[in-house]
């Protein structure tokens, strides 16, 4: 019986679901034709961790700054930081139902992504 209970908590604990939030694992895109695209995905990496990995490519920007990707751990929900494997600040994130919104350290651009299947 014992054992039953640790199986179903460590199920509930690593858990995307959030009561006010929804499921906030998965892939989320914003797109404005011809001129930029970020794509989002956000998965369970540990019992404690979230996992981002951030994507945007601006289409008007010269080579140099046309890619952009930022890729780091979070916590808490609704809003953290994140931080790298090597334990650097990268920016903020913060989530609402469907939507994320990440703010880059480096850059000092807002990116927003919404949810998409």
């Amino acid at each position: 019986m014992r054992y039953v209970l640790l199986l179903i908590l460590s199920i509930c604990i690593s858990s995307c679901s959030n009561e006010d939030l929804g499921d906030i694992c998965g892939h989320y895109k914003y797109d404005i034709p011809d001129s930029c695209t970020t794509h989002a995905y956000i998965y369970k990496r540990s019992t404690q961790d979230f996992y981002i990995e951030l994507e945007h490519e601006d289409y008007n920007a010269d080579n140099n700054n046309r890619l952009f990707i930022i890729m780091g751990k979070f916590r808490k929900l609704p809003s953290d930081s994140i931080i790298s494997d090597d334990g650097k600040y990268l920016g903020d994130i913060k989530l609402k139902r469907e939507e994320v919104t990440v703010y880059s350290k480096f850059n000092n651009k807002t990116y927003i992504g919404y949810k998409y299947e």
